[in-house]
C-alpha cells in the first residue's frame, strides 16, 4: 500500500543556521523530525511558491511575526498545523543557533486529498 506521507532532508552545514531547500512537489508540511543533538531551540521557515524562486519568511497569520517551531534535541518529531503552510512549494529552515556539525532535519509532508 502506498503511503500518503513523505520525509525530505533539509541539511544545515556545520557553522550555519540555514538549511538546504526542498521542493515539496504538491505535498503539505505537517511536521519536522529533528536529529539527536540538534543545537537549536527553535526554527523559523522560509518558503517560495514557485520552483527556484526567491524565498520569503513564513509568518503567523494572526500576529505577523515569524512562524516558529520548537525544536526537539532528542530525535523529536514535532507536528505543526498544515493549514498555515498549504501554499508552500519549496521550504528552507533557519535554526536560532548555528550547528556544530552537519545536521539533517527532515520535513514531514503528506498529499492532501
Amino acid at each position: 500500500m502506498a503511503s500518503n506521507y513523505m520525509e525530505a532532508p533539509l541539511l544545515i552545514r556545520a557553522g550555519s543556521t540555514i538549511s538546504s531547500s526542498h521542493s515539496l512537489g504538491g505535498e503539505t508540511i505537517i511536521g519536522f523530525r529533528f536529529p539527536i543533538g540538534f543545537e537549536g531551540s527553535q526554527i523559523t521557515m522560509k518558503a517560495s511558491v514557485v520552483t527556484n524562486n526567491e524565498f520569503f519568511s513564513v509568518n503567523d497569520p494572526t500576529t505577523g511575526a515569524a512562524l516558529t517551531v520548537k525544536a526537539g534535541s532528542g530525535g523529536a518529531i514535532v507536528p505543526i498545523s498544515s493549514f498555515d503552510l498549504a501554499c508552500v512549494q519549496n521550504i528552507q529552515i533557519i535554526s536560532d543557533t548555528a550547528v556544530a556539525v552537519d545536521r539533517t532535519v527532515y520535513v514531514i509532508a503528506r498529499r492532501m486529498m
